[in-house]
């Protein structure tokens, strides 16, 4: 489930620290809030989501890298996917982005020869996005397969 977070740079050895504290656990200052933000499985599931690749694996320094040169960070969002709703403290996915916090400035041809040329050099690279409601789901990695799932809607591949 996302969570508030807060920045940190008053003891911070390297830089900022990043929490879900509204204080600082070593001076007590206030930090500074940033936004609701995913956590690490749901972060996980929405570049499923966006790429059809794995999470993790050898062929994310490729993808990463082919894919750096094609994104643009949401403007609405600033970046988080995830849209402060203070009348009732909550969040909301970004309309714009769709939940991603950033733009590919691909048409679809684009995306399939970027994603084809990285399926070349990592043939198991592959993962069916799978996560409709990123921020709704119940999320886990399925590490025999090596991509996410979500617990409440059963995998079509499955045989039960």
């Amino acid at each position: 489930m996302p969570m508030k977070r807060w920045r940190y740079t008053c003891c911070a050895e390297d830089g900022e620290i990043l929490t879900t504290s509204e204080l600082c656990s070593t001076c007590g200052r206030p930090g500074e809030y940033v936004g609701w933000q995913y956590d690490r499985l749901e972060s996980m599931a929405v570049y499923q989501n966006i790429y059809g690749l794995r999470p993790v694996g050898p062929h994310r320094p490729l993808a990463d890298r082919l894919y750096a040169e094609c994104r643009t960070r949401c403007f609405y969002c600033k970046g988080n996917g995830l849209l402060d709703q203070p009348a009732d403290n909550s969040y909301a996915i970004c309309p714009m982005c769709m939940g991603a916090g950033y733009f590919l400035s691909l048409d679809r041809a684009g995306a399939d020869a970027l994603h084809a040329r990285i399926l070349a050099e990592y043939p198991d690279a592959a993962a069916p996005p799978r996560i409709g409601d990123v921020a709704g789901a119940i999320i886990a990695q399925d590490v025999s397969k090596g991509f996410m799932i979500d617990l409440e809607r059963p995998d079509p591949d499955d045989d039960e």
